[in-house]
């Protein structure tokens, strides 16, 4: 009876709550393998046969609550990482991290989620079978987990041999890719937003005033330069460099405003143009070192 006392203990303690922080659960898991095996330990003709491993005890609290738990194998589990191209290390053994499994799994479950395939014949068969219980898909999720491994629906030999190291950068450098194209998209968008803004005041026949040579008339606009009639003859100057330097300035105060504000539409355009074409080439850089080009 004390044995069954002890194992029961060690079970309440597993099966504490902690308000779904993981790295408290994994503390539990430990402890409770450590507890378990050091008692196994005392019976030395059987003692090979059930030590717990980490596998075990977190299949014990998937079995206690399914639909905050899933179900760890590690060769599955790293198979399934290497295909995805998992962008972070759960580990294994000592160095395991249920968050970082349990992460890998939360992200396949908002795929499956989001299938619509996969969930309606999952809806015909937990109909059919499941008399009303509910795991929240988690053992759906383990389930494509195992079965990709077991019955090698894997497109690439590759996903089982990939090392950690080179997975982890493939799926760094494909997050990067996917951040480099969300720019690019914005850059372009924004330019194009610029683009429609920008506007060109007609200066024809306005009167300026320029230090030297007194008020004159803009006779016309081309190629950048003002042409400007001065009772002393007439002059070239450029435009908007010209006003903007303080070389000539416009007596009327609303045209002025306009002016300003053309010269500050033109300068947010140069601004998104170098940034559209930054980003462009931070893209096909990426897809370059990824392989994509």
């Amino acid at each position: 009876m004390e044995q069954v006392e002890f194992v029961r203990q060690c079970f309440r303690e597993l099966f504490s709550d902690d308000g779904g922080d993981l790295v408290a659960r994994q503390g539990r898991i430990l402890s409770f393998m450590d507890k378990i095996n050091s008692r196994i330990e005392n019976y030395e003709s059987s003692s090979w046969k059930y030590p717990q491993k980490i596998n075990d005890v977190i299949y014990y609290l998937n079995l206690w609550r399914p639909w905050e738990n899933y179900i760890f194998k590690s060769t599955e589990a790293t198979n399934w990482a290497n295909c995805i191209e998992f962008g972070d290390d759960f580990g294994s053994g000592a160095d395991f991290s249920l968050e970082k499994y349990y992460r890998m799994c939360d992200e396949l479950l908002e795929a499956v989620q989001n299938n619509e395939t996969i969930m309606k014949l999952h809806a015909e068969r937990f109909a059919r079978e499941a008399q009303g219980y509910d795991d929240k898909l988690h053992m759906l999720v383990y389930d494509i987990i195992y079965c990709a491994d077991t019955y090698g629906f894997y497109l690439q030999a590759k996903a089982a041999t990939t090392s950690t190291k080179e997975r982890i950068k493939r799926a760094r450098l494909r997050s990067a890719l996917e951040e480099a194209q969300a720019n690019l998209v914005s850059a372009q968008r924004d330019l194009e937003e610029k683009q429609r803004e920008v506007f060109c005041v007609d200066m024809t026949g306005t009167q300026v005033v320029h230090k030297k040579f007194g008020t004159g008339n803009v006779i016309s606009y081309q190629d950048g330069k003002l042409h400007i009639s001065f009772p002393s003859g007439d002059k070239l100057f450029q435009y908007p460099a010209g006003i903007e330097k303080g070389f000539l300035t416009v007596p009327d105060g609303d045209l002025m405003e306009k002016i300003v504000l053309e010269i500050k539409t033109k300068a947010d355009l140069d601004v998104a143009e170098k940034k559209a074409v930054d980003a462009r080439k931070e893209y096909e850089r990426l897809q370059k070192e990824t392989g994509l080009i």
